[in-house]
Protein backbone atom coordinates (compact mmCIF):
# COMPACT_ATOMS: atom_id res chain seq x y z
CA UNK A 1 0.00 0.00 0.00
CA UNK A 2 2.61 2.49 0.95
CA UNK A 3 4.38 1.90 -2.67
CA UNK A 4 1.17 2.75 -4.39
CA UNK A 5 0.73 5.50 -2.70
CA UNK A 6 4.21 6.53 -3.05
CA UNK A 7 3.96 6.41 -6.96
CA UNK A 8 0.95 8.04 -7.33
CA UNK A 9 2.45 11.27 -5.40
CA UNK A 10 5.68 10.85 -7.62
CA UNK A 11 2.89 10.55 -10.65
CA UNK A 12 0.98 13.76 -9.07
CA UNK A 13 4.19 15.78 -9.23
CA UNK A 14 5.47 15.31 -12.12
CA UNK A 15 2.12 15.65 -14.00
CA UNK A 16 2.32 19.21 -12.26
CA UNK A 17 6.14 20.40 -13.17
CA UNK A 18 5.17 19.07 -16.48
CA UNK A 19 2.60 21.31 -17.17
CA UNK A 20 3.38 24.40 -19.30
CA UNK A 21 3.51 27.49 -17.15
CA UNK A 22 2.10 30.90 -18.10
CA UNK A 23 4.26 33.24 -18.68
CA UNK A 24 4.10 36.31 -16.03
CA UNK A 25 4.06 39.26 -17.72
CA UNK A 26 7.01 41.89 -16.71
CA UNK A 27 6.13 45.44 -15.28
CA UNK A 28 5.53 47.28 -18.14
CA UNK A 29 5.36 44.36 -21.02
CA UNK A 30 3.41 46.52 -24.12
CA UNK A 31 2.65 49.38 -22.29
CA UNK A 32 4.27 52.87 -22.44
CA UNK A 33 1.53 54.58 -23.69
CA UNK A 34 1.46 57.77 -21.73
CA UNK A 35 2.87 60.91 -23.42
CA UNK A 36 4.39 63.10 -20.57
CA UNK A 37 7.05 66.23 -20.73
CA UNK A 38 10.08 65.76 -17.56
CA UNK A 39 10.10 69.09 -15.92
CA UNK A 40 13.11 69.98 -13.20
CA UNK A 41 11.12 71.97 -9.96
CA UNK A 42 14.11 71.79 -7.79
CA UNK A 43 13.52 74.44 -5.32
CA UNK A 44 9.72 74.31 -5.24
CA UNK A 45 9.14 72.72 -2.03
CA UNK A 46 11.92 69.64 -2.28
CA UNK A 47 11.09 68.55 -5.89
CA UNK A 48 13.47 67.78 -8.72
CA UNK A 49 12.34 66.12 -11.53
CA UNK A 50 8.28 65.77 -12.14
CA UNK A 51 7.00 64.71 -14.98
CA UNK A 52 3.94 66.52 -17.11
CA UNK A 53 1.08 64.87 -18.55
CA UNK A 54 -0.75 66.62 -21.32
CA UNK A 55 -3.85 67.77 -18.96
CA UNK A 56 -1.11 69.41 -16.83
CA UNK A 57 -1.45 67.12 -14.35
CA UNK A 58 1.76 66.27 -12.36
CA UNK A 59 3.32 62.45 -11.53
CA UNK A 60 6.45 62.01 -9.19
CA UNK A 61 8.56 59.43 -9.79
CA UNK A 62 9.98 57.70 -6.64
CA UNK A 63 11.28 54.63 -8.52
CA UNK A 64 12.31 53.47 -12.56
CA UNK A 65 12.14 49.77 -12.97
CA UNK A 66 14.77 51.07 -16.01
CA UNK A 67 17.94 51.71 -13.90
CA UNK A 68 19.37 52.57 -16.89
CA UNK A 69 16.83 55.63 -18.11
CA UNK A 70 17.92 59.36 -16.79
CA UNK A 71 15.75 61.86 -16.46
CA UNK A 72 16.40 65.24 -17.92
CA UNK A 73 14.77 68.98 -18.29
CA UNK A 74 12.53 69.06 -20.85
CA UNK A 75 12.60 65.21 -22.72
CA UNK A 76 10.09 63.99 -24.31
CA UNK A 77 9.28 60.70 -22.74
CA UNK A 78 6.52 57.87 -23.58
CA UNK A 79 5.86 55.76 -20.16
CA UNK A 80 3.69 54.17 -18.09
CA UNK A 81 3.33 53.92 -14.11
CA UNK A 82 1.36 52.50 -11.00
CA UNK A 83 0.49 54.68 -8.50
CA UNK A 84 2.40 54.20 -5.19
CA UNK A 85 0.92 56.70 -3.03
CA UNK A 86 3.44 57.76 0.24
CA UNK A 87 4.65 60.61 1.94
CA UNK A 88 6.78 62.90 0.13
CA UNK A 89 8.06 66.34 0.89
CA UNK A 90 7.46 67.51 -2.95
CA UNK A 91 3.64 67.14 -2.82
CA UNK A 92 3.34 68.74 -6.58
CA UNK A 93 1.73 65.28 -7.68
CA UNK A 94 0.94 61.53 -7.37
CA UNK A 95 3.94 59.53 -6.17
CA UNK A 96 4.54 56.59 -8.82
CA UNK A 97 6.35 53.43 -10.06
CA UNK A 98 7.76 54.05 -13.51
CA UNK A 99 7.27 50.57 -14.97
CA UNK A 100 8.22 51.74 -18.32
CA UNK A 101 9.46 54.72 -20.11
CA UNK A 102 11.40 55.66 -23.06
CA UNK A 103 12.46 59.15 -24.44
CA UNK A 104 11.04 60.78 -28.34
CA UNK A 105 13.76 61.53 -29.91
CA UNK A 106 11.68 64.29 -32.75
CA UNK A 107 14.40 66.03 -34.24
CA UNK A 108 14.27 69.79 -33.45
CA UNK A 109 15.56 70.72 -36.91
CA UNK A 110 13.93 70.45 -40.06
CA UNK A 111 13.41 66.80 -42.02
CA UNK A 112 16.56 66.61 -43.93
CA UNK A 113 18.92 69.13 -42.12
CA UNK A 114 19.76 68.03 -38.69
CA UNK A 115 23.31 67.64 -37.71
CA UNK A 116 23.94 65.87 -34.29
CA UNK A 117 26.49 67.54 -32.42
CA UNK A 118 29.14 65.05 -30.89
CA UNK A 119 30.85 65.25 -27.53
CA UNK A 120 34.49 63.31 -28.30
CA UNK A 121 36.75 61.98 -25.99
CA UNK A 122 39.62 64.86 -25.13
CA UNK A 123 42.41 64.39 -27.08
CA UNK A 124 40.11 63.73 -29.77
CA UNK A 125 38.73 66.82 -29.48
CA UNK A 126 41.87 68.80 -28.94
CA UNK A 127 43.53 67.51 -32.11
CA UNK A 128 40.73 68.23 -34.29
CA UNK A 129 41.55 71.25 -36.86
CA UNK A 130 38.80 73.75 -37.05
CA UNK A 131 38.89 75.75 -40.77
CA UNK A 132 38.45 79.39 -41.56
CA UNK A 133 34.70 80.30 -41.50
CA UNK A 134 33.02 83.65 -40.51
CA UNK A 135 29.37 83.54 -38.64
CA UNK A 136 26.92 85.89 -40.57
CA UNK A 137 24.20 84.75 -37.96
CA UNK A 138 23.08 82.91 -35.43
CA UNK A 139 20.13 81.35 -33.15
CA UNK A 140 18.83 79.23 -30.73
CA UNK A 141 15.64 77.31 -29.41
CA UNK A 142 15.33 74.74 -27.54
CA UNK A 143 17.50 71.57 -28.48
CA UNK A 144 18.76 72.76 -31.44
CA UNK A 145 21.31 75.90 -32.65
CA UNK A 146 21.52 77.53 -35.97
CA UNK A 147 24.18 79.37 -38.03
CA UNK A 148 24.40 81.23 -41.03
CA UNK A 149 28.29 80.69 -42.08
CA UNK A 150 30.48 81.77 -44.93
CA UNK A 151 33.33 80.39 -46.05
CA UNK A 152 35.32 79.49 -48.79
CA UNK A 153 37.11 76.74 -51.39
CA UNK A 154 35.65 75.23 -54.45
CA UNK A 155 32.37 73.92 -53.80
CA UNK A 156 29.63 74.61 -51.23
CA UNK A 157 28.81 70.88 -50.74
CA UNK A 158 31.05 69.80 -47.62
CA UNK A 159 30.20 67.36 -44.29
CA UNK A 160 29.88 69.70 -41.43
CA UNK A 161 29.80 68.73 -37.65
CA UNK A 162 29.81 70.41 -34.56
CA UNK A 163 31.53 69.15 -31.63
CA UNK A 164 32.13 70.09 -27.71
CA UNK A 165 34.85 69.86 -25.66
CA UNK A 166 33.82 67.25 -23.15
CA UNK A 167 35.28 69.18 -19.97
CA UNK A 168 32.84 71.97 -19.09
CA UNK A 169 33.18 74.90 -16.88
CA UNK A 170 31.42 74.98 -13.02
CA UNK A 171 29.94 77.91 -13.66
CA UNK A 172 26.44 78.88 -13.60
CA UNK A 173 25.80 77.63 -16.53
CA UNK A 174 28.55 76.05 -16.96
CA UNK A 175 30.73 76.17 -20.55
CA UNK A 176 32.03 74.26 -22.91
CA UNK A 177 34.49 74.85 -25.61
CA UNK A 178 33.22 73.51 -29.08
CA UNK A 179 34.45 73.73 -32.80
CA UNK A 180 32.89 73.56 -36.28
CA UNK A 181 34.49 70.59 -38.89
CA UNK A 182 33.80 70.69 -42.43
CA UNK A 183 36.47 69.52 -45.18
CA UNK A 184 39.06 72.95 -46.23
CA UNK A 185 39.67 73.50 -50.30
CA UNK A 186 42.11 75.87 -51.54
CA UNK A 187 39.56 77.69 -54.00
CA UNK A 188 38.74 81.36 -53.22
CA UNK A 189 35.37 80.98 -53.85
CA UNK A 190 33.02 82.38 -51.35
CA UNK A 191 30.13 80.51 -50.50
CA UNK A 192 27.30 80.77 -47.53
CA UNK A 193 25.22 78.07 -45.67
CA UNK A 194 22.65 77.40 -43.13
CA UNK A 195 23.13 75.13 -40.76
CA UNK A 196 20.94 73.19 -37.97
CA UNK A 197 22.50 71.46 -35.09
CA UNK A 198 20.84 69.00 -33.01
CA UNK A 199 22.59 69.56 -29.35
CA UNK A 200 19.53 68.24 -27.54
CA UNK A 201 22.56 65.31 -25.59
CA UNK A 202 23.34 67.86 -23.72
CA UNK A 203 22.42 67.27 -20.21
CA UNK A 204 21.52 70.90 -19.20
CA UNK A 205 21.68 74.76 -19.96
CA UNK A 206 25.00 75.64 -21.82
CA UNK A 207 27.48 78.26 -22.89
CA UNK A 208 29.02 76.94 -26.02
CA UNK A 209 32.13 79.06 -26.59
CA UNK A 210 32.42 79.20 -30.93
CA UNK A 211 35.33 80.93 -32.08
CA UNK A 212 35.58 82.16 -35.56
CA UNK A 213 37.96 83.81 -37.85
CA UNK A 214 37.35 86.92 -36.51
CA UNK A 215 36.00 86.88 -33.01
CA UNK A 216 34.60 84.73 -30.26
CA UNK A 217 31.07 83.85 -29.26
CA UNK A 218 29.60 82.76 -26.28
CA UNK A 219 26.02 81.30 -27.20
CA UNK A 220 23.88 79.90 -24.29
CA UNK A 221 21.35 77.28 -25.47
CA UNK A 222 18.93 74.78 -24.17
CA UNK A 223 18.79 71.17 -24.63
Amino acid sequence: MKNILFILCILFISSVSCKPREKTPLPGDNLCKTVGTVQDFTGFDGCRFLIVLQDGSKLEPVEILDKTFVLRDGQKVLFDYDEKPMASICMAGKTVVITCIKELTASPCPDGQTIKMGIPEIDSFNRALQPGFSILEYSTSKGRLNLKIGYSGCSPDRYFGLIASPYMSKSLPPQRDCKLLFEPQLCKAYFTKDLCFDISRLDQTTILILKDQNKTYNIKVQP
